[in-house]
C-alpha cells in the first residue's frame, strides 16, 4: 500500500487513462497519513473524473 504520495512522482509517469489516475489518486488518498493530503488527493480525483467527462462532453458535440 502506498504511504505517501507525491503528486509530482504521480504526473511524471505519464498515465494518460483517466480510470488509472483516479485509482491511483483514490488508493493514494485513503492510505494518505494526514486530513489535508486526504482532501487534496480526493479533490484531484474528482478533477480527473470531470475533466474526463468534460473531453467526452467535447467530442460528442463535436460528432454531432
Amino acid at each position: 500500500a502506498l504511504v505517501f504520495f507525491s503528486s509530482d512522482l504521480f504526473w511524471a509517469t505519464g498515465i494518460d487513462v483517466p480510470e488509472e489516475k483516479y485509482i491511483l489518486l483514490m488508493e493514494a488518498a485513503y492510505t494518505a497519513t494526514d486530513k489535508d493530503t486526504y482532501y487534496k488527493l480526493m479533490q484531484k480525483a474528482d478533477q480527473v473524473l470531470k475533466d474526463s467527462q468534460a473531453t467526452v462532453d467535447s467530442i460528442d458535440s463535436e460528432a454531432a
